[in-house]
């Protein structure tokens, strides 16, 4: 029998976050319960007239139930990131439920 797993996607270890033009941030994944194994994370970018496009696969590998990777994003805008736990012999599958969400901008002038 697996140990049943959850996966949660994450922005600099957030559900949310925001940051300048030119930053690089860590796209990550919780996995539930401490598990370690093979994660897969994907990036999105807002299209103001196509929607959602793909950015930019990451393959990594979770230890002790954390897994990360540096990412920059390529221009301002909002991004978001989904996160999947590929299971291992002892533990099931799981996919991040929510998205991760980033926002790039300068900050506003008062």
């Amino acid at each position: 029998m697996r140990t049943i797993t959850t996966t949660r996607a994450t922005v600099n270890g957030a559900r949310h976050a925001s940051v300048l033009p030119g930053a690089t941030i860590c796209v990550g994944a919780l996995v539930s319960p401490g598990q370690s194994g093979p994660v897969r994370i994907d990036v999105e970018r807002l299209d103001p007239l196509f929607g959602w496009q793909f950015v930019r696969r990451f393959n990594a590998r979770a230890a002790g139930g954390r897994a990360g990777v540096p990412f920059r994003p390529s221009a301002e805008g909002r991004y978001r990131a989904s996160a999947v736990f590929r299971g291992t012999p002892t533990a099931a599958p799981s996919l991040s439920r929510r998205f991760a969400r980033l926002v790039v901008a300068k900050p506003l002038r008062g």
